[in-house]
């Protein structure tokens, strides 16, 4: 994970040479081979997903296999939460400080990872500040609905007490 945005993209490839793909929750996508170094361009990577699709046996339909890849699970999307410039470093450390008994990743803002019992992680909080706009970028998603019912309940209990996530809640 490495922080959204094209310059910290393109950073994390360069830290990364192994890496031959960096792409953010947008859909911007970063390939880094054949000398189209950290670039986001549709018509490139249209291209290549193209080729690659090429090669493979025609065993499923395109939906098909994009949807086993990357199947479409229920989610809030992108959530723009009003925050004030100068409350946003200080809302996302509290959000972070009400989760401390979840296992969450701070590399930008905050992403609150939900297990089960079994320690299985089922969905996802991320908030984060926004780089553009004086708002917090929200956003939930979980393998179904009614788990994504109960991590927006934890979310109005945690953090509607410091801003307000009626959008998020709503979404």
């Amino acid at each position: 994970m490495a922080r959204t945005g094209h310059s910290f993209m393109k950073r994390a490839l360069a830290e990364r040479p192994k890496c031959k793909l960096a792409a953010e929750m947008s859909g911007h996508i970063f390939p880094a081979d054949r000398g189209w170094y950290g670039f986001d361009c549709s018509l490139y990577n249209t291209a290549r997903l193209i080729e690659v699709w090429s090669r493979q046996p025609v065993q499923a339909s395109f939906a098909d296999r994009l949807e086993s890849l990357a199947p479409a699970l229920p989610t809030t999307g992108e959530v723009k939460v009003p925050c004030a410039e100068e409350a946003k470093s200080m809302i996302v450390r509290q959000i972070t400080e009400a989760f401390a008994d979840f296992e969450c990743v701070t590399v930008d803002g905050v992403r609150v990872r939900f297990t089960d019992k079994n320690g299985n992680q089922y969905g996802w909080y991320l908030a984060r500040q926004s780089n553009t706009e004086p708002v917090l970028i929200m956003r939930m998603e979980a393998l179904n609905q009614e788990q994504l019912e109960s991590m927006k309940s934890i979310a109005q209990e945690r953090v509607a007490p410091f801003i307000n996530i009626e959008r998020l809640l709503n979404a």
